[in-house]
């Protein structure tokens, strides 16, 4: 009975340093371009040259509570959760083209000429043609009061096993943003943008994204 006291004391030591260690917000300063991030190291999966010699950044974080991802992929999975990860990859491009533009140019890559219809009320939904491309994508524009605020494109479910994945393009210029997640979560887009830029916006100052963490860990 002693021996398993102390073996559930040790748990629970461990368990509380674990949640100490969390707390503790660690920053990274990341400069994309002339913009300086400053990301809490649990959001922080990497920075690296792209192929513009610019830099990008990629955050991952766990929707709608935008917390980060702190458990193993086979921990998330057990719990039934793997759709919710979203991936953020934040990019420098002071050249880039605009979120019209940039929708006429993805539903040209992916010869999607054929519109399908409105969906949920926020998004319109354009496919291939009989004969496109093999691969094959669907986009979504996400548009509010006729302006567009975003462009999704999906993959399609080819087997039983497939699992379709969504990449939704925000472009704030000079930034591009790029975040991918399971296509159970489509009908968020507009949510998800919302989050994502508030979630970079706090990235501004040091003690804001110190506060904005702790407030998405402890659901404040």
């Amino acid at each position: 009975m002693r021996d398993f006291l102390l073996v559930l004391l040790c748990l629970l030591v461990s368990a509380c340093q674990l949640e100490e260690k969390i707390q503790e917000v660690d920053i990274y300063t990341v400069k994309l371009g002339d913009q300086i991030f400053y990301v809490p190291k649990y959001d922080f999966k990497f920075q690296g040259p792209n192929s513009k010699n610019t830099h990008n950044m990629l955050i991952r974080v766990m929707y709608p509570e935008m917390t980060p991802i702190l458990e193993s992929p086979g921990d998330i999975w057990k719990r039934g959760e793997w759709h919710r990860k979203l991936l953020i990859l934040v990019d420098f491009a002071p050249k880039g083209t605009d979120i019209t533009k940039f929708a006429e140019n993805r539903l040209d890559h992916f010869r999607t000429t054929k519109f399908v219809g409105e969906e949920y009320g926020f998004l319109h939904h354009y496919t291939q043609a009989k004969g496109g491309i093999a691969d094959h994508h669907d986009v979504w524009i996400e548009k509010d009061d006729g302006e567009i605020n975003s462009v999704i494109d999906c993959s399609e479910k080819l087997t039983s096993a497939s699992v379709p994945q969504c990449s939704q393009h925000i472009r704030p210029l000079p930034l591009t943003i790029s975040v991918n997640y399971n296509k159970r979560l489509l009908k968020e887009a507009p949510h998800i943008r919302e989050r994502v830029l508030k979630l970079l916006e706090s990235y501004d100052r040091p003690e804001n994204a110190v506060n904005y963490y702790k407030v998405r860990l402890n659901g404040e």
